[in-house]
């Protein structure tokens, strides 16, 4: 009777230690259902990077600001950019008049993998101050406008490439009067379409492979039009001057450095040089060097 009384109390033993045993394995089962399958498993490392502004579609964040060797720029709202170009104002004391810049950037207001905007350059030349300086004129009045304004479409393939394509067109209008040995009046313009591709391709957060090409798809032959008056003769002109060069267009490879706030960008290729911020294309053919540093803050 003993033994069996033995027998039955191992038993109960047994079987709360079977229960105590379920109930954790329920727990942990709950607990690990309870966490996110994102925190269990392991993470990609992130690609997110500082997004280029020039060349793109993208904007800076709300009230950021830009400070770099090509530009300084601010953004008042996430969809708009303001600023200006920093080698003109540092060239300003070399041509002995400023050459004030700006540009104004507004994007799509909706995020998502696709955004477009629209860029509006102004470059302003003072020729009075200038042809003094250069050709010690005796009266001279005139004026230089460069405006590029551009259209650009950027799209995120994928996680590691975006794409990007931006059409410009670009109209310089100028006009001087000189009063000298010669009275001469007259003005000038010229225009052109330039279609460019950039890719880039995210090696790492701070690292990627960049790709531009850059082609001019029309051009209309700069006009120069005026007349001259000197000792009672008078002549009317008009000129057109068109490019030797019927196709005009450049490949550039490159590489992105992002080093957290600072950010280095660097190119070589080859074909036409676009010259920078006036945006207008050489017609010759040549190394094409791409360079520029910024800080973000």
């Amino acid at each position: 009777m003993h033994a069996r009384s033995l027998d039955a109390a191992a038993l109960v033993v047994l079987a709360l230690l079977a229960c105590a045993r379920a109930a954790r394995a329920d727990d942990a089962a709950a607990a690990t259902a309870s966490v996110p399958a994102s925190e269990t498993a392991p993470r990609a490392p992130s690609l997110e990077r500082v997004r280029r502004i020039d060349r793109t579609a993208y904007t800076l964040d709300p009230l950021q600001v830009g400070v770099g060797v090509e530009s300084v720029e601010f953004a008042p709202l996430a969809e708009l950019t303001l600023g200006t170009y920093v080698p003109t104002w540092v060239l300003s004391p070399v041509l002995g008049t400023p050459v004030p810049t700006a540009f104004v950037k507004a994007r799509t207001p909706f995020s998502g993998p696709v955004l477009a905007s629209v860029r509006v350059n102004l470059v302003y030349l003072n020729a009075t101050s200038l042809h003094s300086e250069l050709a010690q004129a005796t009266t001279v009045n005139g004026s230089l406008w460069i405006v590029p304004i551009e259209l650009a479409l950027s799209a995120d393939i994928s996680q590691r490439l975006s794409e990007s394509l931006e059409l410009m067109y670009l109209a310089i209008r100028g006009s001087a009067n000189a009063d000298g040995t010669a009275t001469i009046r007259g003005s000038a313009a010229a225009d052109g379409v330039t279609l460019s591709s950039f890719s880039e391709l995210r090696m790492s957060r701070s690292f990627s492979l960049t790709l531009l090409a850059r082609v001019l798809v029309h051009a209309d032959a700069a006009r120069v039009q005026g007349s001259s008056s000197s000792n009672g003769t008078n002549l009317d002109f008009n000129l057109g001057v068109r490019r030797r060069n019927a196709f005009v267009a450049c490949v550039v490879p490159g590489v992105e450095l992002d080093l957290g706030r600072a950010h280095l960008d660097l190119g070589l290729g080859y074909g036409s040089w676009w010259l920078p911020i006036v945006e207008l294309p050489l017609a010759s053919y040549g190394l094409v060097p791409e360079a520029n540093a910024f800080v973000r803050f």
